[in-house]
């Protein structure tokens, strides 16, 4: 791989071993069978692939002029930067995340915690850094294949919250 350094871009190029045929040049998938096979189509049974790539330089966070609130997670659901209320339920967005301005000077946005779990906030990497044993007592069982609306411990999100963020602010 060689880059190159062209002003405001930056140019990786290079050849490499394709994925697709993990260099045989040959490709088997499903209506090939047994010894059959077919010439790759990615990298035309050469094995190889030849990889551009541009990159504009970094000099700094953009500003994004339409921000006025910033989340960490949607949860899954149209989100806003005001508090509403949809028949007749409030839903306090601007209670939750921080300001742009705030962000911009480090502030960490507060989760949509009325919307969502903590399973929810780490996308889903409870599973393999469970905190405080919350994804083996409560997700793992509980949590619906992934969807927190079909999660038996749904409507009582807010003791996960209690769990998780009870280790979260003990390990600090």
């Amino acid at each position: 791989m060689k880059l190159k350094d062209l002003g405001s871009f930056y140019s990786l190029e290079g050849t490499a071993k394709c994925e697709t045929c993990n260099g045989t040049g040959l490709y088997q998938g499903f209506p090939e069978q047994d010894g059959a096979f077919v010439i790759c189509y990615k990298c035309d049974g050469t094995g190889k692939i030849k990889i551009s790539l541009r990159f504009k330089k970094f000099k700094g966070k953009e500003h994004q002029p339409k921000c006025k609130r910033v989340y960490t997670r949607t949860m899954g659901y149209g989100i806003t930067d005001k508090n509403i209320t949809v028949k007749g339920r409030l839903f306090p967005f601007a209670d939750y995340g921080c300001s742009y301005k705030e962000w911009l000077k480090g502030a960490k946005p507060i989760p949509l915690k009325f919307l969502g779990c903590p399973y929810q906030e780490t996308n889903q990497n409870l599973q393999t850094k469970d905190v405080n044993n919350l994804y083996k007592t409560r997700c793992k069982e509980n949590s619906g294949w992934g969807m927190s609306v079909n999660c038996k411990l749904y409507n009582d999100k807010h003791k996960c919250w209690e769990i998780f963020e009870k280790e979260v602010n003990n390990a600090k």
